[in-house]
């Protein structure tokens, strides 16, 4: 009997999207995996952190957490589990859950087609890629969701000038006068490295796509698509957390075989994706395969599969989340069997 362990959070929860309400019903997954003769076992992190729990040659269930120190804890649980499990989904793709830098890492070596881009931490590392930035760019701290921590540089000096707002040091006086003192007053020949550079953090530089009206968001679940268009607010670029929602529209052509070939190239079971069309491509912006917002499925009136003949076609029905999402896993951990 193949075995699985389902890993909940402090609170009890496999956490989608930032509500409680949008977590997923464990009874739900362990009736599903039951169902198809596996044996299952529930833990919490801190179980298997400081319990006596050894697990070896299981599918691990679990999801992230939108509080940057709590997601740091899974992840040291998750790596360990990692070196003698499977984890559903794998553990880059954890890793690419709020880290829009390694999101990037992840779509250039998969040769994912997406929007040029840098990856960045600091400041002064700026006039080194000056010949890969075009203005306007949109600046993107790694981390943040509906379009957070999201903005627009319109020229070299507006672009420094926001960096330095999103990366300033906690007391700018101290910090500076510190610095003046070691490197003026002291004259110490090794200055501390916290002080090497002022604007430490991480950021990403995305190519803007000139006079974007709206964007998709395509919520995958194995072999069912559900969709919505965001449109673009007013007098603003971003789509994301605009609430300008459409899910009754026929997706463009095309749209939809981009969103399976950005699929099958990350390997999961499940996968949120936002995809803008620009010089007669699309494009994919970002992506989640963990912890992502369920509103497309719980919403739409139905979704797009591939039918025997390889067209697409609309399969008109509400969904329930937490069965399309334990689904999902099963179907994936079957491919997974299939093909070894």
């Amino acid at each position: 009997m193949r075995e699985v362990t389902i890993i909940y959070d402090y609170a009890g929860y496999i956490r989608e999207d930032f509500y409680p309400a949008c977590g997923i019903d464990i009874p739900t997954i362990r009736r599903a995996f039951e169902n198809k003769n596996f044996s299952v076992n529930e833990y919490s992190y801190d179980d298997l952190i400081n319990g006596n729990v050894q697990i070896k040659n299981n599918y691990i269930v679990y999801s992230s957490s939108q509080k940057p120190e709590y997601k740091a804890y899974i992840d040291d649980c998750l790596y360990q589990l990692s070196k003698n499990n499977v984890l559903l989904p794998r553990y880059d793709i954890f890793r690419a859950h709020e880290n829009k830098g390694f999101q990037e890492l992840l779509k250039k070596e998969l040769g994912i087609r997406s929007l040029s881009c840098v990856y960045l931490a600091t400041l002064k590392d700026i006039y080194k890629h000056r010949d890969k930035i075009t203005y306007p760019v949109v600046i993107k701290k790694v981390n943040g969701a509906m379009s957070s921590y999201v903005s627009k540089a319109d020229t070299e000096q507006d672009l420094i000038k926001q960096i330095k707002s999103m990366n300033s040091p906690v007391n700018k006086l101290l910090y500076f006068l510190d610095k003046y003192l070691d490197q003026h007053i002291l004259k110490k020949k090794y200055i501390h490295y916290d002080r090497e550079c002022d604007y430490f953090g991480r950021y990403v530089l995305q190519e803007f796509v000139h006079g974007l009206q709206e964007d998709w968001k395509v919520v995958i679940c194995y072999d069912k698509y559900y969709l919505f268009r965001r449109k673009v607010r007013h007098n603003d670029f971003r789509a994301s957390g605009s609430g300008k929602f459409d899910f009754l529209v026929q997706p463009p052509e095309g749209l939809l075989d981009f969103a399976e070939q950005v699929f099958n190239m990350l390997d999961v079971p499940f996968l949120s994706v936002d995809i803008c069309f620009s010089n007669n491509q699309f494009y994919l912006i970002e992506y989640q395969g963990t912890h992502f917002g369920p509103i497309a499925v719980i919403n739409s009136e139905g979704y797009y599969t591939r039918t025997d003949q390889g067209s697409w076609t609309k399969i008109k029905t509400k969904s329930v989340f937490a069965e399309v999402y334990a689904d999902s896993l099963i179907r994936y951990v079957e491919k997974m069997e299939n093909n070894a």
